[in-house]
């Protein structure tokens, strides 16, 4: 795993002051630049159109008009994006809360129907921005994000491992690809407090889960890992909807004792599918 530091040449950067209640911190190194903007190219293969959440002084938004594909940029910030709308008025720039995309509405309203999601997320909505996007692998094909470190690891992390629990297993019917790229806090201005990491997941092309379950699989596994040290059994049997021996009740096929943090995401999956 390549880690990237923050010591080399710096980019070009806007006057905008990074704003702390937003979290905003700017991607400045004009060497992890490069190399995000290449992950994102080859996650960009197949998409009809990119949307950037959190462009903020366009570092990296320039760099992605160059793959000649549509971008759309949503900004929160209506400082950044009032400057950033005068410096590339060929953006299709939108002043609104990454959190809040209607990609079903989106891919709609454009024709565009496979989107790549980009961008060096707002660190205080990452998480927030990465469910949404991922609950919608029809629009969706492909993510190459930078967040926190232990973001990543909540959507990669493997059973047993640091970090396991329920959005890795959500995320694992439907999605594939990992952490690419660690970044330390100098290649930012300001400096985060913790580490980065640059995501990079694209579609199964067979995923396991039908796109309709996304909802529900989500409910089923919030129950599982709801309490990390009580057993798989213990924790469903305080689902609502369980009638205990009913083909509803998934006990029947846990093995004795296991924790949900101790089983595949596969074995979740038939699990949830019984």
């Amino acid at each position: 795993m390549a880690e990237a530091s923050g010591r080399s040449r710096r980019a070009v950067t806007g006057p905008a002051r990074a704003k702390k209640s937003l979290g905003q911190h700017f991607l400045v190194s004009e060497a992890v630049l490069g190399k995000v903007a290449g992950l994102c190219r080859g996650a960009s293969e197949g998409v009809e159109a990119i949307l950037e959440v959190g462009p903020g002084r366009g570092a990296l938004t320039r760099r992605l008009l160059d793959f000649g594909l549509p971008v759309r940029a949503v900004e929160l910030d209506e400082d950044l994006a009032r400057v950033l709308g005068g410096q590339l008025p060929a953006l299709d720039l939108v002043v609104g809360d990454g959190r809040a995309v209607n990609w079903r509405g989106l891919s709609e309203s454009t024709g565009w129907t496979s989107w790549l999601l980009a961008g060096n997320l707002p660190y205080n909505a990452a998480t927030e921005i990465l469910l949404n996007a991922l609950a919608h692998p029809v629009e969706v094909i492909a993510v190459a994000v930078m967040v926190q470190r232990e973001v990543a690891l909540k959507f990669t992390a493997r059973p047993g491992g640091v970090g396991y629990g329920w959005m890795a297993a959500w995320t694992a019917g439907w999605w594939e690809g990992g952490v690419r790229l660690h970044v330390r806090p100098g290649s930012f201005s300001p400096p985060p407090k913790v580490q980065s990491s640059f995501l990079v997941l694209r579609r199964r092309s067979a995923p396991r889960l039908p796109p309709h379950c996304a909802g529900a699989y989500r409910e089923f596994l919030e129950a599982a890992f709801r309490q990390p040290r009580r057993t798989l059994a213990s924790n469903l049997a305080r689902r609502p909807g369980t009638v205990e021996g009913s083909r509803s009740d998934p006990r029947a096929e846990i093995p004795p004792g296991i924790r949900a943090g101790q089983m595949a995401p596969e074995d979740l999956e038939r699990l949830f599918l019984a």
